[in-house]
């Protein structure tokens, strides 16, 4: 679905396999050479991390000669988006959320047409301050991939409208329940726990 529309959003459960399915993507469009660089972006340096150690450990990176460029904070990250500008061709760029538009706005026509930008937890991307910043710099990229578990931001139509005008729709649907019923996830019980809070913790809120 996506290799034919070229941009969209992946509608998956959490732990249904967002993530491999968009090494998979990745892969066809480097092989058919539709492609030839990668920028993975989301919010939070944490999930960047557990990003990196995926790429490096699971998906072999290095192994495929391709070199990872950090441009977030932590523990984890480096500050290289330069590195990446001067040697994208065959290589990936990590960046949060907040420092996406530094790249979209410093990569030309020519280079975007070439690049995929994978939007992890793209529903980050529709606040206020990032729409700002990033508001029609996603355009000129050919190939964006969208992925959440929930593409409809509550209680912000704004938000959820630039998630799809500037990513695109969402062109799969893989629900909770689909996930179950496959064996990917199990079932749970949820109980709800009623509880007042105390003065203090009315005062602290």
């Amino acid at each position: 679905e996506f290799l034919e529309k070229k941009n969209g959003i992946l509608a998956m459960a959490t732990g249904s396999g967002k993530t491999w399915t968009s090494f998979k993507i990745m892969n066809e469009l480097f092989k058919d050479n539709l492609i030839s660089q990668v920028i993975i972006t989301m919010n939070g340096n944490p999930l960047l991390a557990q990003w990196l150690d995926v790429l490096y450990e699971d998906y072999k990176a290095h192994d495929k000669g391709r070199i990872i460029f950090k441009h977030f904070g932590g523990e984890a990250g480096g500050w290289d988006l330069e590195g990446f500008l001067n040697n994208p061709t065959g290589n990936l760029l990590m960046i949060t959320n907040d420092k996406l538009s530094d790249a979209l706005t410093k990569i030309d026509e020519q280079e975007a047409s070439k690049t995929l930008i994978i939007y992890d937890e793209a529903h980050n991307l529709g606040s206020e301050t990032r729409r700002n910043k990033t508001s029609k710099l996603h355009e000129k990229f050919k190939y964006r991939l969208g992925l959440t578990a929930t593409p409809d931001r509550l209680f912000d139509e704004e938000g959820t409208k630039f998630l799809k005008d500037e990513i695109g729709p969402v062109i799969f649907e893989f629900t909770l329940e689909q996930a179950i019923e496959r064996g990917i996830l199990v079932e749970f019980d949820y109980d709800a726990l009623k509880y007042n809070l105390s003065d203090d913790e009315n005062k602290k809120i």
